[in-house]
């Protein structure tokens, strides 16, 4: 895939109304997906990116509560197509900003191959760790990250 530079992308902030092109990008990923009034909320309650390529919802990420001072990485997700391109990464810097922002100490995400895809899932255990989250539960199945935010810890 190019650069990241090589590419017109806009990052913006996805709002209530967004989640039905958050689920169709979805769907070409997994099968069973959220109920589209859950992402709705979630888009309404906490801060996401999208990103898109000549107006297609091509990546998103949301965060979902999971404690006053720790927030979760509910999803991240980048189309196929257009992974390794640098728009995870991007996204994930956002994302971390926007918590900090917020006064979030740390974020916590889970990466599980447990759940059914319409592709093999790539474990993305060496994309969290590339982009300074520490494994702190790990199952056959399931992974669980930890980011300090700056200056928490």
């Amino acid at each position: 895939m190019s650069k990241l530079a090589d590419k017109e992308f806009e990052f913006t902030k996805l709002h209530p109304g967004d989640e039905e092109k958050i689920l169709t990008l979805y769907r070409t990923y997994r099968t069973n997906t959220y109920p589209p009034q859950m992402v709705r909320q979630l888009l309404a309650d906490f801060p996401s990116v999208g990103v898109f390529h000549k107006g297609a919802l091509i990546g998103f990420s949301y965060f979902e509560y999971f404690a006053p001072d720790i927030i979760e990485l509910g999803n991240i997700f980048v189309h196929k197509e257009w992974r390794n391109a640098g728009l995870g990464k991007k996204i994930i810097a956002l994302m971390e900003a926007h918590a900090a922002a917020l006064g979030y100490k740390a974020i916590i995400l889970t990466n599980s191959l447990g759940y059914e895809t319409v592709e093999p899932k790539e474990h993305a255990a060496g994309f969290y760790k590339r982009n300074g989250y520490e494994n702190v539960l790990h199952t056959e199945q399931s992974d669980v990250f930890v980011k300090y935010l700056s200056g928490a810890q």
